[in-house]
């Protein structure tokens, strides 16, 4: 039980540092090169998914079973493609039928689909 919840809150460490870098990607690519929200969301979801493999291989999960190669990177990538896929639903949900801020609707998303990723990689992947 202590080492799951050390990896928890290194996840979360993980997880501020990689909501940030998602959150200033999206942001950049909306109002600065006028990319549509929802193209924006899924191209810095999937750059922060592999920032994210790499610190969880080697920071977070650390005493894990699972190898560090391209099989398991396949793995933790395709549990990021679920939570993309929830992201995307959740964030067109938000912004085109409650009609609420784009930034705004990814914080609600984001913090929905946090404890799912965790779960998925932690007890999928990183036995």
């Amino acid at each position: 039980m202590e080492r799951l919840l050390r990896e928890y809150y290194r996840y979360i460490i993980v997880g501020l540092f990689i909501t940030a870098l998602d959150f200033s990607m999206l942001t950049f690519q909306v109002e600065f090169l006028n990319v549509y929200y929802l193209f924006a969301a899924g191209i810095s979801f999937s750059i922060a998914a592999i920032v994210q493999y790499y610190l969880s291989a080697n920071w977070i999960f650390i005493q894990s079973i699972a190898p560090k190669n391209l099989r398991s990177f396949l793995i933790f990538f395709t549990i990021s493609v679920v939570g993309l896929i929830f992201l995307e639903c959740l964030m067109f949900f938000f912004v085109d039928i409650l009609e609420i801020y784009y930034l705004t609707a990814k914080v609600f998303a984001t913090g929905l689909i946090f404890s799912f990723n965790f779960l998925a990689k932690r007890f999928l992947l990183f036995k």
